[in-house]
């Protein structure tokens, strides 16, 4: 299995272009931002320092 990341900077179209290739080839899009909240959270219980002080973080 192969792993592609897509990296850029914010609002440059990332999410976009990478819907438009898992559609155009069958392939499995995993939107990290969808999954981040759970994931540090996950990470802060499990005693991992930058997880608990990120979970904390205002990105809206």
């Amino acid at each position: 299995m192969a792993v592609y990341f897509i990296g850029g900077s914010p609002c440059s179209g990332k999410s976009t272009v990478a819907q438009a290739l898992s559609e155009r080839y069958d392939l499995t899009y995993f939107k990290v931002d969808d999954h981040l909240d759970r994931y540090l959270k996950m990470g802060a219980a499990d005693g991992k320092p930058f997880c608990a002080k990120a979970s904390h973080f205002d990105l809206g």
